[in-house]
């Protein structure tokens, strides 16, 4: 079943020279979200499925499967680094879907093209997610899209299963993808508000060249009664569709003429398009969607506003999010160690403990004359799979141990897991090894075990750590 509570409405456009930049970010996104890709080996002659890194392939194709959080294979997702497309039906709502999320969220903040990230077709506030996107890459992310009303009652209205926006809606959506004080966009949508108007003696009695030096009141109602007088001639329609596609220029050489044409044609050099199209809807009795989609123009963006707005530019405010461990409902950091070293991981004390023990375990454990290095990584993985329902092992760790299967340090490293994968079977001395594993000891080892089991394998890949712990 398609997820499609959160959605990406709009065309994504990565401009080309920011697409390098957007694949890396994505990739590493991937990565640190525990985002992967199944494969298989095959150790001692047993097909193994495993878990490799997701990368490209020589048509820039990024294929993912499988989430080391969730411990679940999804359907196939791809991400497209040639076009930015993002392909996942299957996203679900745990820690694979937070990723997807975060994806389509950098999509948006990259995008040359107005789009916008909504969730149950409302649109959704931005900053926490930028910031976990920033702390996970361990660099700024800030949003350089989103924040415009007019983009976003556009996408609404292009969207057919979405209900149209009101300026209000669209205000309120663009203020949730930023902390910037948006003047300008509460000013619009005070403009784009018709109910509100009134029609005065006093601006009735304005003639073209008054309506010029008044206020923002009287010239908005002065266009209403402008588009009232002229509502019905298709002329008039014609007149105002080629002003709307008109630059600021042409249109402030229209203004030259001194009738009620040059003052309206003056004053869309101060009022955004959709508030003549609003005004004209109005004075037709049509709702204001079916105007626009008739007049169907690349309506001007240049008007220049008669007020002056404090910059939006104001420093962001820091929003600082829960780590991803919190996140996702962690109590530690202990399912992260691939990403982490000893000093900055945020490690439990049942985890901490182990590292010593496995660290003596490792100085003192004696290698078998008679090991079998292949056959025991062949059991080791079988029994972290089918006995002890752990995570996917890693590609890079089953490829490590085939390619250095005869060194003395790698066995030693093996048995350490053995080891502790073993540990308890001493006390059934009735059942084999295999028996007390698989009848008893599944049942009675909790789910902290079973982490520490998958925490070994992942510190074992991570050799920084791996040397500080284990000394090789």
């Amino acid at each position: 079943m398609k997820d499609d509570d959160y959605r990406l409405i709009g065309k994504v456009s990565i401009p080309e020279d920011q697409r390098e930049e957007f694949n890396r970010k994505v990739l590493e996104l991937l990565w640190r979200g525990g985002i992967r890709k199944t494969d298989t080996l095959v150790v001692n002659g047993i097909p193994h499925t495993v878990v490799r890194r997701a990368e490209p392939d020589e048509k820039g194709i990024v294929s993912f499967d499988y989430s080391i959080f969730e411990q679940q294979i999804r359907k196939p997702s791809t991400f497209n680094t040639i076009t930015g497309k993002l392909k996942s039906e299957d996203r679900g709502y745990n820690e694979y879907g937070i990723v997807m999320n975060m994806i389509m969220v950098l999509m948006m903040v990259y995008s040359s093209t107005p789009c916008i990230m909504t969730y149950n077709r409302k649109p959704l506030r931005l900053t926490g997610c930028l910031a976990l996107i920033s702390t996970l890459l361990g660099e700024t992310t800030e949003s350089r899209n989103g924040t415009d009303l007019w983009d976003m009652m556009e996408l609404f209205h292009q969207s057919p299963d979405l209900q149209d926006l009101s300026p209000v809606e669209a205000y309120e959506a663009a203020q949730k993808n930023t902390d910037r004080p948006l003047y300008y966009q509460f000013f619009f949508t005070i403009l784009m508000d018709t109910d509100m108007l009134k029609m005065t003696d006093e601006t009735a009695g304005m003639d073209a060249e008054n309506i010029r030096n008044a206020n923002i009141v009287q010239q908005k109602e002065y266009l209403y009664r402008f588009m009232i007088t002229h509502k019905d001639e298709e002329d008039f329609e014609a007149w105002l569709k080629a002003l709307l596609q008109s630059g600021y220029d042409k249109r402030m050489k229209l203004a030259e003429k001194e009738d009620e044409y040059g003052a309206a044609a003056y004053l869309s050099g101060f009022f955004p398009a959709p508030v003549l199209v609003s005004l004209l809807a109005k004075a037709k009795g049509e709702n204001f969607w079916m105007t626009w989609d008739r007049l169907n123009v690349q309506a001007y963006r240049d008007h220049r506003y008669p007020l002056k707005f404090p910059k939006d530019d104001i420093q962001e405010k820091n929003e600082t999010p829960l780590p991803l461990y919190r996140l996702l409902q962690r109590d530690s950091e202990d399912e992260f160690l691939e990403y982490r070293d000893e000093k900055d991981g945020k490690f439990s004390a049942e985890l901490k403990e182990q590292f010593s023990r496995w660290a003596g375990t490792f100085r003192n454990i004696e290698i078998p004359s008679d090991l079998n290095p292949e056959q025991e990584l062949a059991g080791i993985l079988s029994d972290l799979k089918n006995v002890w329902n752990c995570r996917l092992v890693d590609q890079a760790f089953v490829q490590e141990f085939l390619n250095q299967k005869d060194d003395p340090d790698h066995q030693k490293l093996l048995l350490v897991l053995r080891d502790y994968l073993n540990e308890g079977t001493e006390y059934f001395p009735e059942l084999t090894r295999q028996q007390a594993k698989e009848w008893v000891l599944s049942d009675c080892r909790d789910e902290n075990d079973r982490i520490l089991m998958s925490a070994y394998v992942s510190m074992i890949t991570n050799h920084k750590l791996r040397k500080h712990i284990m000394g090789v």
